[in-house]
């Protein structure tokens, strides 16, 4: 094979291998490799490839070959070094990592403006688990060659991994600027976004991926997650569909969609998936299949009691975190322990499963520390702001007949929302939209068009950006909304935001839930939040002030919107739910309806042998139980 025929024929491969092409990219790095079995970047690739579809020790032999023919290559040494983290050979993987930076140093050392060699001596700092090393060899490499469309790219992933996001899409951005087109700096700008709560421009950044590469799987699949918080549900399944069409056994995608059936209320279809993904899994816990046994039990243990007929508790023993992270890490052990204490609280191991849950809150609050005086402040603030703009709240409200009702289902979190949802969903011409977060979306795009900070809040805008607020939001609702008179909203935090949305989002409805205070508040301390405003939530004392919060914002609400809103108990919603979706078909003016409602769960009394304990949580340090 001619150097010309080479290039062009790796360069082929490569396009088909970023275009999620695997089974013809594999036949094409094959072919090369047949004809020159020396050229060891086909190896390395096809190692890549193979990785990228669980085939660890295939991928193992086929980035050992070349290293090899080349002993200096070390993105090699890199790739091998995380097969092997993958397989749990952990100590072998850190040598592969070390031996590469050895050689890197040697070479820097002879050529010390050697910029290529900062950048890959970042990379491998950066797989041994110093970011902060790893940082300091990128930002040397740019000072030489600060052009460089890679080392910009490896210096925002670093930066991720240090917390820093915004210098991170800055980095992304500038290799960007470089070359439209790089997928290292497109793809991982857009989960940083998504990171960020950067929803508009992580979606545009996903839809360019695809539109470049479209069987790129983890930006179907990323794209699928997104549109979630859309509330796009059904486009989201239909990518995961796409997703799993493209590559049967992506075990990650089956439970993301699975996860999706969870918020949906489908318990049948999401424990199908957990059970089928069970199946795959070796009674030894292999160790490539540790993150995923994690993912699953994390998943699975959300659902009700009567959708779990497998014991799980054996399968904790043989769940283990990322490549990468340290079995004993906090987090990770909080999810677990979140998880086995739903499991523990099902079957009516009460004592232990509190001790397992105040150790999860114990875990999370000491890493997170004590943020309960800032949000008491936002609480205070927000009830503030919707005192003054009470007495005239109705007035300003906006009333469109070609717009759909947005009906608000409000209540603390873990309080019944999905619960009087389900009810809702179940009246003609009524489309569920579940957390959604098309306000946000609405916000961050006429925030990024006016040239404003992507975090200016709604309170902020000036008329011309409320008006185009409402050119930006309105067909949005239109279109997720389709031909139904009402989508819904399950999103506590929105009813902080009241005050701003009265002129802003067209007939607004309002439906609010009130729960028995210590079963809402036990089912809080049991479930674990990863949006940053809960933080609160794993501190008992927290909790009861949110509880408290909220139900103040829900009396002053209630008072200044009686022809716009109802208020309901969950405990009777659960005990004549036919009533309770009558009130609904009332509120939004819907015919009433005369078919049976859907079966709804019921979980009165959940707190009722963890009382005397949640009592005594209230005067404990919160992270007692690790004492």
């Amino acid at each position: 094979m001619q150097p010309g025929d080479l290039k062009s024929s790796m360069d082929r491969a490569v396009a088909l291998h970023q275009a999620g092409k695997l089974a013809e990219a594999d036949a094409a790095y094959r072919a090369i490799i047949a004809a020159r079995p020396d050229f060891f970047h086909a190896h390395h690739l096809l190692g890549v490839l193979l990785m990228q579809q669980n085939q660890h020790q295939r991928a193992l032999a086929c980035v050992d070959e070349a290293i090899r023919i080349e002993p200096r290559f070390p993105d090699a040494y890199q790739s091998r070094g995380k097969i092997l983290a993958e397989l749990d050979r952990h100590d072998e993987a850190k040598e592969s990592f070390s031996r590469a930076l050895a050689a890197i140093d040697a070479a820097l050392r002879a050529t010390p403006r050697l910029a290529h060699g900062h950048f890959a001596r970042g990379k491998m700092l950066e797989a041994l688990g110093r970011p902060e090393e790893a940082l300091a060899s990128f930002e040397t490499g740019l000072a030489i060659e600060p052009r460089h469309v890679a080392g910009l790219a490896d210096c925002g992933t670093v930066l991720v991994a240090l917390g820093r996001e915004g210098d991170a899409i800055a980095s992304y951005d500038a290799a960007l600027a470089l070359d439209p087109a790089y997928m290292p700096a497109l793809f991982p700008r857009a989960k940083t976004l998504v990171r960020a709560g950067r929803h508009s421009a992580a979606m545009d950044d996903l839809d360019r991926v695809l539109a470049l590469y479209p069987n790129h799987l983890d930006a179907t699949v990323e794209r699928a997650k997104l549109l979630r918080i859309f509330g796009d549900d059904d486009t989201a399944i239909a990518e995961f569909g796409r997703a799993l069409a493209l590559n049967p056994g992506f075990t990650r995608a089956k439970l993301a969609l699975a996860n999706l059936y969870v918020v949906q209320n489908r318990y049948v279809e999401a424990a199908a998936i957990y059970r089928a993904v069970l199946a795959t899994f070796h009674d030894d816990g292999r160790d490539q299949e540790g993150t995923k046994i994690g993912n699953l039990l994390i998943g699975w243990s959300r659902l009700p009691p009567e959708h779990i007929d497998t014991d799980l508790m054996p399968w904790f023993a043989k769940a283990k975190p990322p490549a990468g992270v340290d079995p004993g890490n906090p987090d990770f052990q909080a999810h677990l322990a979140f998880a086995k204490a739903k499991l523990l609280h099902d079957r009516g191991d009460h004592d232990e499963a509190w001790l397992t849950v105040s150790l999860g809150n114990a875990l999370k609050y000491r890493e997170i520390g004590d943020p309960a005086r800032r949000y008491r402040d936002i609480w205070r603030d927000a009830q503030a702001r919707l005192e003054g703009a009470a007495p005239t709240l109705a007035t300003t409200m906006r009333d469109d007949p070609k717009m759909p009702i947005w009906l608000f289902l409000f209540g603390a979190s873990r309080s019944g929302k999905t619960t009087l949802e389900t009810l809702a969903a179940s009246l003609p011409d009524v489309q569920p939209g579940y957390e959604n977060r098309l306000i946000e979306i609405a916000r961050q795009r006429v925030a990024a068009e006016s040239g404003l900070a992507p975090d200016t809040p709604i309170a902020e805008f000036a008329s011309a950006e409320r008006a185009r607020f409402q050119a930006t939001f309105d067909p949005m609702v239109r279109a997720r909304a389709g031909a139904a008179r009402v989508i819904t909203c399950t999103l506590p935090g929105y009813i902080e935001m009241i005050p701003e949305l009265a002129g802003l989002v067209p007939n607004l409805r309002f439906a609010f839930v009130r729960r028995d205070p210590d079963d809402n508040a036990f089912r809080i301390y049991m479930n674990l939040y990863k949006e940053e405003r809960f933080r609160f939530a794993y501190d008992m004392r927290g909790i009861r002030d949110y509880l408290a919060f909220y139900d103040a914002m829900i009396d002053r609400l209630a008072a200044s919107l009686p022809e716009r809103s109802m208020v309901r108990h969950y405990e009777e919603i659960v005990a004549d739910p036919a009533a309770a979706r009558a009130s609904l078909a009332l509120l939004c003016g819907l015919p009433a309806p005369s078919d049976m409602p859907p079966a709804l769960g019921d979980d009165r009394g959940c707190s009722l042998h963890y009382r005397a304990a949640m009592g005594a949580a209230l005067t404990a340090a919160p992270d007692a139980a690790l004492n």
